[in-house]
């Protein structure tokens, strides 16, 4: 039975599972519940409780939405597609809404994960996901569980802090990543770009070397934020 105006329709079978198609064929993107009753030479028996809706044709829901902060200021929305039911899916559409005032937004996609920009910061947000394909949207997925939405990357803590080693030899460093309010966005390593002062070091990736005894600044650098270390030679 649909709930928005599709064709009513049955099948007869002797097991599970039931194919209702050709002049039994559901009304395509159009939502149905379904039950199935039993009969015997007694005469039909009371009809099972409704299956959960689906909509015909169209893709069902996506599953296992997670959503994490990344440094850009973005909300990354993770998921696993469900079944295409028969027509290749041509996009995932992610939305996100605040439980305490903050914008909603939304942002299509070809796959997961999806990122979405354009949300307040400091506001708590769940997210669904939605597939479509050819026969229409599908069911939005169940909601994620909350997430505070952080700022876009500010500074950087560079580790270790402060580290000796010997002329010539070399220490390798990470860089982890904070918004303004010191929510911690993750590891930027990879992501940033590593330099020493005085000019007798040189970094090659996140190792640093020197070869002029004395102190040496570290400094990690994404984009306009930085952080720095203590590297002493010995």
């Amino acid at each position: 039975m649909s709930s928005n105006g599709g064709m009513t329709r049955s099948a007869a079978g002797t097991v599970s599972p039931i194919t209702l198609s050709g002049l039994n064929a559901l009304t395509t993107a159009k939502t149905y519940t379904c039950t199935v009753t039993a009969t015997n030479a007694r005469g039909a028996g009371i009809a099972s409780a409704p299956s959960a809706a689906v909509i015909v044709g169209s893709p069902t829901a996506p599953t296992g939405v997670t959503v994490a902060n990344v440094a850009s200021g973005q909300l990354k929305i993770s998921f696993t597609a469900g079944a295409n039911n028969g027509r290749t899916i041509t996009s995932f559409t992610a939305a996100c809404t605040s439980t305490n005032g903050g914008v909603s937004g939304s942002h299509a996609g070809s796959a997961s994960p999806i990122l979405l920009s354009g949300l307040t910061t400091a506001k708590t947000y769940t997210c669904t996901v939605t597939a479509t394909n050819g026969r229409g949207a599908g069911l939005s997925s169940a909601p994620s569980a909350p997430i505070v939405k952080f700022g876009a990357l500010d500074h950087l803590v560079v580790s270790p802090a402060s580290a000796s080693i010997s002329a010539g030899g070399s220490q390798a460093y990470t860089a982890e990543g904070f918004d303004q309010f010191n929510n911690d966005l993750g590891d930027v390593t990879g992501a940033s770009t590593f330099t020493i002062a005085p000019a007798d070091g040189s970094c090659t990736g996140a190792s640093c070397t020197a070869t002029v005894a004395g102190a040496h600044t570290v400094t990690a650098t994404d984009g306009t934020a930085t952080g720095t270390a203590t590297l002493t030679i010995s």
